[in-house]
């Protein structure tokens, strides 16, 4: 059994390094196109759509089928807040990818702060909590 399971990770390990080398290539790609997307439209939807691009194409290059139930009850009239638990990296994939409607997530301070990530992550409209507490959260909400 640990000759299968040794077998096993020296025949993922190629496939492995290939996601890590593509992953931030392609980020850095998405990242540029969804910048010059958010030039094209004020509210940041096309930028959001460019993002939520690359999650299913990081999700796709990594090898992952992802399979969701229930978003037939989801109207898209209707406001809904999402919380993913980050079990894992693949949360923010997962939350940009394949949450059906039009939405935009609240994501830290630090975040921000990287150099083109957090210029993408303005420019479509996702939200910058400033520390403070629940009220600030609401008025960053509502800005």
């Amino acid at each position: 059994m640990a000759t299968k399971s040794m077998l096993r990770k020296a025949l993922l390990f190629p496939h492995q390094v290939c996601v890590i080398l593509f992953f931030f290539p392609l980020t850095f790609f998405w990242g540029v196109v969804s910048y010059a997307a958010s030039f094209f439209e004020a509210k940041g939807n096309l930028a959001h759509r460019c993002i939520s691009q690359w999650a299913r194409t990081s999700l796709a290059l990594a090898g992952l089928r992802v399979h969701i139930e229930g978003q037939e009850r989801l109207d898209p009239k209707n406001t809904y807040i999402f919380m993913p638990n980050h079990a894992s990296f693949l949360d923010t994939l997962l939350a940009f990818g394949y949450i059906p409607c039009d939405s935009r997530n609240i994501i830290k301070e630090e975040v921000f702060s990287i150099p083109l990530l957090g210029l993408v992550l303005r420019r479509s409209g996702q939200i910058k909590p400033s520390g403070g507490g629940v009220s600030c959260l609401i008025q960053s909400l509502s800005s």
